[in-house]
């Protein structure tokens, strides 16, 4: 008996655990019976669920609002995930772009829409991610999960690791194209999944540290939309205790196309050194 005499029903049972990439650069070239069934939506439907790379209540969802492209979502998925990289320091300063008072909901236009830094001398569009130097320069600092603070933990009991931040303002950000994580447009327009953004953050227990957190929604062109910023003072001999900052975003408008997640800390005493605000686990999710 050859492979294609099987019903097509095994023989989707054997494609299906073949790797996303291979099946589309050769296997769907072999034959027209194989193509008929690569190329099925319910083929990368099945493929989605067995590899867990999709919710059924996400596909759902997706097919209720004729917003559904299972090939798409298969090779990029950019909702119910984080989309904030590396939001722990497990990988030190990767993805974040540092500032030490950025405040770029204060840019104002230059020339065409180009939203411009005047501290800092660059335009949103063009940040470039910074060295280790530049980092450590700009006030960050990865510490050990407990110093002089209680440790914070994941769902597995694992404590984070943290940046911590000096005597004066200093910020990181990351800027999130969701055309470029994969966001179809339609889903904006149709379904307006909720963003959801948290962030964690602590003071030591001997000194006081001031926290703030803005997000900022940008269109296409990089005009400003909305946004939104919530700040607190921790003062000197508190507990050392992790608090969660949350917001859920669900009345934005459908030309969203960047969202800028900036936040920062310092410490209320001025004295030299990382004796500031501790960030970590920060996330920002699009939940149905």
């Amino acid at each position: 008996m050859k492979i294609n005499d099987l019903p097509t029903e095994l023989l989707t049972l054997i494609l299906i655990k073949i790797p996303g990439k291979e099946l589309c650069k050769s296997i769907v070239l072999t034959c027209k019976k194989w193509n008929k069934i690569i190329n099925s939506e319910s083929f990368w439907a099945r493929k989605l669920l067995l590899e867990s790379l999709a919710s059924q209540k996400l596909i759902t969802t997706l097919i209720n609002f004729n917003c559904f492209e299972p090939r798409r979502l298969y090779f990029k998925n950019p909702y119910e995930k984080n989309l904030i990289r590396n939001p722990c320091a497990e990988f030190g300063y990767e993805y974040w772009h540092t500032r030490s008072f950025i405040m770029l909901k204060y840019s104002r236009e230059v020339g065409s829409s180009d939203y411009y830094d005047f501290y800092n001398g660059l335009y949103l569009q063009n940040c470039f991610h910074d060295s280790l130097t530049q980092q450590e320069y700009w006030g960050f600092k990865i510490e050990p999960d407990d110093y002089l603070s209680r440790p914070a933990y994941d769902l597995e009991g694992n404590p984070f690791r943290y940046y911590a931040t000096p005597y004066y303002n200093a910020t990181k950000y990351q800027l999130i194209d969701l055309l470029s994580e994969g966001v179809d447009q339609k889903v904006m327009e149709k379904i307006k999944p909720k963003i959801i953004i948290e962030d964690w953050y602590a003071a030591r227990t001997d000194f006081g540290a001031e926290y703030k957190i803005d997000v900022i929604f940008y269109d296409s062109q990089y005009k400003k939309l909305e946004w939104f910023e919530y700040s607190e003072k921790v003062p000197k001999g508190g507990d050392g205790k992790w608090k969660k900052f949350k917001k859920t975003i669900e009345n934005y408008s459908k030309d969203v196309r960047y969202i800028l997640f900036e936040h920062f800390g310092k410490d209320l005493e001025f004295i030299v050194g990382h004796y500031g605000t501790k960030l970590t686990n920060s996330s920002l999710k699009l939940l149905f």
